[in-house]
């Protein structure tokens, strides 16, 4: 008798270790990413009490201390109820709350600067790539424009410039600046080329192209070369 009843509690014991364990493992996955915890408010009604709105479930209770997705949109609520707006720092990242409370994903404009919010409404910065055109988003968030960041400039929409001319200056196909492009051309947008050559030249008469035929002259862009020649260039 005493065995079995020994037995029972042991398997009691497991079972809410399991269940306590896996609780913790959800509650683990869920702060490793940048996504708000995967649970909806229960039903319930927008209140507004001394210029301030909350949350008031049906059953009782109320929204706070933290997210809450509402009608599939995500509000933040401070301890004491009330539904937060504006910028608000949360687990070390920056999240924009419209005016009406709702999370912000995506390009939004704010106070007169472009920032970039993931679609966990986390606020992004550095390199960025976003609809297949690199952004560069300042540690403020704010994005770069009309600017060199390092070896690579930003265009007034903010967008990495590629395979152009930026005044005296050339960048690549991959946006980086190409440097001495244009030092020792004829004129500074012209290279030269040959089909089946690996490179462009700045000039036609450069000695290995000498015995070339067929030489071609261009933009880099137009030569569709990814390298200057070492003797010209």
């Amino acid at each position: 008798m005493n065995v079995s009843i020994r037995q029972k509690m042991m398997s009691i014991a497991l079972t809410i270790t399991l269940v306590l364990g896996g609780g913790v493992l959800v509650a683990a996955a869920q702060t490793a990413t940048d996504a708000q915890p995967a649970y909806a408010a229960q039903a319930g009604k927008w209140k507004k009490s001394s210029g301030k709105w909350w949350y008031a479930y049906n059953n009782g209770g109320y929204a706070k201390s933290g997210w809450a997705e509402i009608g599939g949109t995500w509000y933040l609520f401070d301890g004491s109820g009330w539904m937060k707006t504006g910028w608000q720092k949360v687990g070390g990242k920056w999240y924009y709350l419209s005016g009406s409370g709702a999370m912000k994903t995506g390009w939004q404009k704010i106070g007169g600067s472009w920032y970039y919010l993931k679609s966990s409404g986390a606020m992004a910065t550095g390199w960025q790539k976003i609809g297949g055109s690199w952004y560069h988003l300042k540690s403020s968030g704010a994005m770069s424009a009309k600017v060199w960041v390092g070896d690579y400039y930003l265009q007034s929409s903010g967008a990495m410039a590629t395979d152009q001319w930026i005044g005296q200056y050339y960048v690549g196909s991959d946006g980086k600046w190409v440097r001495n492009a244009g030092s020792n051309s004829e004129t500074s947008s012209t290279v030269y080329w040959v089909a089946n050559g690996d490179v462009y030249h700045y000039s036609k008469n450069c000695t290995s192209l000498k015995r070339s035929s067929g030489i071609r002259s261009g933009s880099i862009a137009d030569s569709g070369k990814s390298r200057p020649c070492k003797v010209c260039g």
